[in-house]
């Protein structure tokens, strides 16, 4: 008896650790910003099968490789759906946000990683609007400018 009841644990332990292949993201939404004083940066959200409240970091890496961001994501609601991720990725003052490939790692909490390539671009040749009365896209430049 003592034996079957280790062979179940094992058994069972070997189940729980493999629940990472349900693990999934989906619904990548990423848009360039810019502050009035200049600064860029990059919103990035997606929706996930992490549970509710559950730690989920993310690392935003740029196309060159040079620059990374880790986080621990924020969760966000829009439409009746829960987001995740941050719009804390900002560029130092002056510096502008690099276009082309980018990458994001998604490690849940059970250590499964999904990462996942998205673009970057817009047109650097813009001019920052009046943000007073809140923030403004265009979709010329594919820009967010934010007060």
């Amino acid at each position: 008896m003592r034996h079957r009841l280790v062979v179940f644990l094992i058994l069972l332990l070997i189940l729980t650790s493999c629940s990472g292949d349900n693990d999934s993201v989906s619904g990548l939404q990423v848009q360039p910003y810019v502050r009035s004083d200049g600064t860029m940066g990059l919103s990035i959200y997606m929706m996930t099968s992490a549970a509710k409240d559950e730690t989920m970091q993310m690392v935003v890496t740029d196309p060159e490789g040079n620059l990374s961001w880790s986080f621990n994501a924020e969760e966000s609601k829009f439409d009746g759906k829960t987001y995740r991720g941050s719009s804390d990725i900002s560029m130092p003052r002056g510096i502008m946000l690099p276009q082309g490939t980018w990458s994001v790692d998604v490690m849940f909490r059970d250590g499964t990683t999904i990462t996942k390539s998205f673009e970057v671009s817009y047109d650097d040749d813009f001019d920052i609007p009046d943000t007073d009365s809140g923030p403004v896209f265009d979709s010329g430049s594919n820009l967010t400018f934010l007060p």
